[in-house]
């Protein structure tokens, strides 16, 4: 598959794992999945007294535009991609209690996710004092690809469903390469 190559070439694909936001980071590991969703409008699923197990609210996207490589990202995008959903969603940034990350499980994208969320959230969460728990699916069940979305979905679902803060599997040493002190705790 043309994909596979090209992650190959660049250097994003990992022989031990994935490890989101960890020391070992060094690219991913592919796999598959399948996820999907009934979607409906609200007041139908109301009307219709279905069980609602989320409010998809809006979507927001950007992108990364030109860079210094095709899969490098860039901050700005993903900045403006998260604002773009919150302006349409209406809610609060300061209102979020969990993040379910991207994280490519490459030390600069980590990095580069992480300081787009601090730029996002920081300023709330500092003025809240209060922490926001980050994870990724992918230190789970590795990059599902097309479905890495419906993943991370499914998993803060069950994760607020639970009222269960679900650790980053593979997470144990917090990468060098993302500025910790300049995030908010």
């Amino acid at each position: 598959e043309l994909s596979v190559v090209l992650f190959a070439q660049s250097r994003a694909l990992s022989a031990d794992g994935s490890f989101p936001f960890d020391e070992r980071a060094n690219g991913f590991i592919s796999s598959d999945g399948l996820g999907f969703f009934l979607l409906m409008r609200l007041e139908d699923a109301i009307a219709s007294k279905a069980r609602i197990r989320a409010v998809l609210r809006a979507v927001g996207g950007s992108c990364d535009g030109k860079g210094k490589a095709l899969w490098a990202p860039r901050k700005e995008g993903q900045v403006l991609a998260m604002r773009r959903a919150y302006e349409g969603s209406g809610l609060d940034p300061r209102t979020i209690g969990l993040l379910e990350a991207h994280a490519t499980s490459t030390p600069i994208g980590d990095a580069t996710e992480i300081g787009a969320l601090e730029e996002v959230f920081g300023a709330a969460r500092k003025q809240l004092g209060r922490p926001l728990p980050i994870g990724s699916v992918k230190g789970n069940i590795g990059h599902t690809r097309e479905t890495a979305g419906a993943a991370a979905m499914i998993k803060a679902i069950m994760a607020l469903e639970s009222g269960t803060l679900p650790p980053t599997g593979s997470f144990k040493t917090p990468s060098k390469s993302i500025p910790w002190n300049d995030v908010s705790s």
